[in-house]
């Protein structure tokens, strides 16, 4: 599967003649292109009867929506950012809601990498349920954390529902907006 590219977008006046984007329901769709971005009458006219009016982008196995455009392949989520700001995008965009094929403007912003660390599906071998808590040699539930690069031991709780609820205001605390439970 080729890589999106992650820097270099075209114009926003070049993505507003490709696509039209609904923020509302985050859907990239394909417009009827101009003669001026294709080599050849054949190109223009094949590729507008091909998509325009379909939505744009096909779904990579990660869940992102990503899209060939002027012989790259972009992150849709990426053009959605130039397209609205009309601003190169930040090195990473996170979707709030950690769900990567929903590009709802109002699901996207601007994030480092810590910032997406912290706002993370749980992991499917975690054993626990919980985000911060494992199981101990004696079976209690221990609750942690780790941010900034150093994991911090939060303590031996009975059940696990306490250890979670622990770990999660702890990490609500810390993490701030970007606090995924």
């Amino acid at each position: 599967m080729p890589r999106p590219n992650p820097i270099a977008l075209p114009t926003q006046d070049y993505l507003r003649a490709c696509f039209s984007y609904d923020p509302e329901t985050g859907v990239l769709t394909w417009r009827v292109r101009p003669r001026e971005h294709f080599a050849s009458d054949r190109q223009w006219h094949g590729t507008n009867t091909m998509r325009a009016g379909k939505v744009a982008g096909h779904f990579r196995e990660d869940g992102y929506f990503y899209l060939g455009l002027a012989q790259s392949f972009y992150l849709a989520h990426r053009i959605i950012w130039k397209l609205m700001t009309g601003e190169e995008p930040p090195e990473q965009i996170d979707h709030r809601d950690v769900d990567p094929s929903n590009n709802r403007w109002d699901n996207l912003r601007s994030a480092n990498q810590t910032e997406q660390n912290c706002n993370k599906r749980l992991r499917q071998i975690n054993a626990t349920g919980r985000r911060g808590v494992y199981f101990g040699r004696d079976g209690k539930a221990i609750a942690q954390f780790t941010a900034d690069g150093v994991t911090r031991h939060l303590g031996v709780f009975a059940t696990v529902e306490e250890a979670g609820d622990f770990a999660d205001a702890v990490r609500r605390e810390v993490h701030g907006e970007f606090f995924h439970g």
